[in-house]
């Protein structure tokens, strides 16, 4: 699942229709928003399905069930610049490029099939090709208050979420107890 990092105000769109001879006119909104989804506290190589509250947003072909503007990934390199999109809401020189962080821009997504609200979504990921210690995650899920020392010999992993209310739910499927 992402989380929202930065998003638009809704942008509303009217379009408005003459009625027939004694017909009142009609007028009916619809509603977009450009946003920025963060995917992982670390570099990515690519995304594949995306799923919208649920429902199949983007197959695995990367074709689009709703109408965007557009489609940014950010794989979470260590030289990725900033968003032009989230620079120009921001302002230059302002906004972070979220370097180490893979994220995802979407912009001009149409609402209209989520409530007219930012969806909930979930991403298929393929992490990089190197396993990942279990004392670098203890390390990263506590801003290094846990040292590698602490957690002693243990495996590397390939895939992991975080997740719980506090440091001990997130390492606890890592380290038992």
């Amino acid at each position: 699942a992402g989380s929202v990092i930065w998003s638009t105000d809704l942008k509303e769109q009217r379009d408005k229709k003459k009625g027939g001879k004694g017909q009142p006119s009609v007028t009916t909104y619809s509603y977009s928003a450009s946003f920025a989804v963060a995917l992982s506290s670390r570099r990515i190589a690519s995304i594949g399905r995306i799923w919208a509250d649920g429902n199949l947003l983007r197959g695995s072909a990367g074709d689009f069930k709703t109408a965007i503007g557009a489609f940014r990934f950010y794989d979470g390199s260590p030289d990725q610049a900033a968003d032009p999109l989230i620079a120009a809401d921001k302002g230059a020189g302002v906004v972070p490029a979220h370097r180490g962080m893979a994220y995802a821009v979407f912009e001009d997504f149409l609402l209209a099939d989520y409530g007219n609200r930012i969806p909930s979504l979930t991403f298929e990921v393929v992490a990089d090709s190197g396993d990942v210690s279990i004392a670098a995650i203890a390390a990263g899920v506590s801003d290094g208050a846990i040292a590698s020392t602490a957690i002693g010999a243990v495996p590397a992993v390939h895939g992991y979420a975080a997740s719980g209310n506090d440091v001990a739910s997130a390492l606890r499927p890592l380290i038992g107890g």
